[in-house]
C-alpha cells in the first residue's frame, strides 16, 4: 500500500526523465519519463544534462498542445513521432530542432490520454533517444 507522501513523489518525478550515456567517442544516450505522467495543462518540461529542453504545455482542456524538443546539438539529424491517445499523429525528419502542435479538436477528442514525443537526435555517432510524454487535458 503506498503512502499518501509516495503518491505525491511519484506525481512530482512525472518529468523526471533517465539517461543513459555509453562510451565516450560515439556516445549513445536515452531519455525516457517514466509514469505517471503529469498534465500538459499548463505545461510539462524536461531539462536534459546538456541544458536542452523537451517540453509540451496546453493553454487548457480543448485547447491545442505546443511542443517542442531543442537538446542543443548543433547540426544533429532529428526524427520525431508525435502520438495523441496511442495514435501516430505527426511526424518529422529534418535538421533543426523540431517543434509543432496539436489542435484543439485533437487534444478535446483525447482528453484525458497520453500525449507522447518519440525519437532521436543522431549527430555521427552521437546519438539521443527520447521519449517524453503528458496527459491532456
Amino acid at each position: 500500500m503506498l503512502h499518501l507522501i509516495d503518491i505525491a513523489r511519484r506525481a512530482r518525478v512525472a518529468v523526471i526523465i533517465f539517461a543513459i550515456s555509453a562510451g565516450l567517442a560515439g556516445c549513445a544516450s536515452t531519455v525516457s519519463a517514466p509514469t505517471p505522467y503529469s498534465s500538459c495543462y499548463p505545461g510539462a518540461s524536461y531539462t536534459l544534462a546538456s541544458g536542452g529542453t523537451i517540453s509540451a504545455q496546453q493553454a487548457g482542456a480543448g485547447r491545442s498542445i505546443q511542443w517542442g524538443v531543442y537538446p542543443q546539438i548543433s547540426g544533429a539529424t532529428y526524427h520525431v513521432i508525435v502520438y495523441t491517445g496511442g495514435k501516430k499523429y505527426d511526424e518529422k525528419t529534418q535538421s533543426y530542432p523540431p517543434h509543432g502542435s496539436v489542435d484543439g479538436a485533437t487534444a478535446t477528442k483525447y482528453a484525458g490520454k497520453l500525449f507522447q514525443i518519440s525519437g532521436k537526435a543522431t549527430k555521427g555517432n552521437d546519438v539521443l533517444t527520447f521519449n517524453f510524454g503528458c496527459n491532456i487535458k
